[in-house]
């Protein structure tokens, strides 16, 4: 299992209906309806070594006393140090930790969504 933590950000929309992205980065602009959670702190090397070998993972988003889960084929490849990004399709890239997700940003309960649009909101990731 791995964990890592993320924030939430005003200008989270978390409306896109194939992807999520988690970014390092603290700030966002409303036009990334993808992601989901800022100032990320995964380490890339230990996702990398924990998705290598697996055939499906099981990722756990934790809002307070909300989760949402999905399922997805991790990508072998995955190697990007600033975001993580699970889609539905079968797009692959170096960003895509993920690929035929049976979720995306937008398909979050509302209340969870919201909870994402909190700049103070701590998001809490596991990766089994």
């Amino acid at each position: 299992m791995i964990r890592f933590k993320a924030y939430g950000h005003e200008n989270i929309k978390c409306s896109h209906a194939n992807t999520l992205e988690f970014t390092k980065e603290s700030d966002v602009n409303p036009s990334g309806t993808c992601i989901i959670g800022v100032k990320a702190d995964f380490d890339s090397r230990k996702l990398k070594d924990f998705v290598k070998d697996k055939q499906k993972v099981t990722m756990l988003i934790h809002v307070n006393s909300m989760t949402e889960k999905l399922e997805f084929i991790p990508n072998p490849d995955f190697d990007d140090e600033e975001e993580i990004v699970v889609r539905k399709s079968g797009f692959e890239s170096k960003r895509t930790l993920g690929f035929r997700a049976d979720k995306s940003a937008d398909d979050f309960s509302d209340e969870f969504r919201e909870k994402l649009a909190d700049a103070q909101q701590e998001i809490m990731v596991e990766l089994r």
